[in-house]
């Protein structure tokens, strides 16, 4: 998939992140209320939706554009009052405990997630020096 600039490609891969983690809190509501066909058919919808927010924040901040300051104006404007601010999950806190401590399940699980988190890392920093690099 082509993107407009190498940020909104370093957008596509941090919003893939983000809706695994939307998918991993879903999963509890997933088995009792979704069927595997379901599920396929609502993660696409997850992964375009926070892909575009943060396109459209990106936008709208960054780049001030007027066409993205509404669509987050409207997005704010119709946020309900009765929705409350986000909380970390029980699960993320306890994981963040557990890892810091170092205490990983498995060795090769643990080196697993490092090379990734590490080949994101080496992504992200080429990325968003050829974004600056465009930009200059």
């Amino acid at each position: 998939m082509r993107y407009r600039d190498p940020l909104e490609t370093l957008l596509a891969y941090e919003a893939m992140i983000v809706a695994m983690e939307v998918r991993n809190q879903l999963e509890g509501f997933r088995a009792q209320h979704l069927t595997d066909e379901q599920m396929a058919e609502l993660n696409p919808l997850v992964r375009n939706a926070v892909f575009g927010a943060m396109v459209m924040l990106h936008r709208a901040l960054d780049e001030n554009d007027e066409a993205s300051q509404f669509h987050v104006g409207w997005d704010i404007s119709q946020t309900p009052d009765y929705w409350e601010m986000p909380i970390l999950p029980a699960d993320v806190i306890e994981d963040l405990q557990i890892l810091s401590r170092k205490r990983y399940a498995k060795a090769e699980i643990a080196q697993k997630c490092k090379k990734a988190f590490e080949e994101f890392r080496a992504l992200r920093a080429q990325l968003l020096e050829n974004y600056r690099t465009r930009r200059r």
